[in-house]
């Protein structure tokens, strides 16, 4: 009887801290803590995209975001994925210049050339 009490125990302790364990999607792609949504809200902000260039970015993102998650799952070698996960980005920022006007392609360059610094710097942004 008390083994029983000890593993209905166990159990609902189990059951209980799942619902304490962030949410992979909520975070977005990789879990990074920056989602999709917040992404989008960003460049938005920053570039003054407007409605429709929202939707058209949100879109590309999405695809792009599913065509990582197939690559993940398709079982390739780490060196294939990298180079096709490379080019999907490519392929995605290439359709995101197409879409702003050049002062926005302008703004999302230095956006991008900051991320990357960022990403550099071990996610920590260097002081102004």
């Amino acid at each position: 009887m008390n083994k029983l009490k000890v593993f209905s125990l166990a159990v609902l302790a189990g059951i209980l801290s799942v619902g304490f364990v962030p949410d992979a999607k909520a975070q977005g792609p990789g879990g990074h803590g920056q989602g999709l949504e917040n992404r989008v809200q960003k460049m938005k902000e920053n570039l003054n995209l407007n409605d429709d260039q929202v939707a058209k970015v949100t879109a590309i993102l999405k695809e792009q975001r599913q065509k990582m998650m197939a690559l993940r799952n398709s079982g390739a070698d780490q060196a294939a994925m990298k180079t096709q996960r490379q080019q999907s980005m490519r392929d995605g920022d290439a359709q995101i210049s197409a879409l702003l006007t050049p002062d926005q392609r302008t703004k999302w360059e230095t956006m991008k050339a900051e991320m990357k610094a960022n990403r550099a710097n071990g996610g920590v942004k260097p002081e102004e």
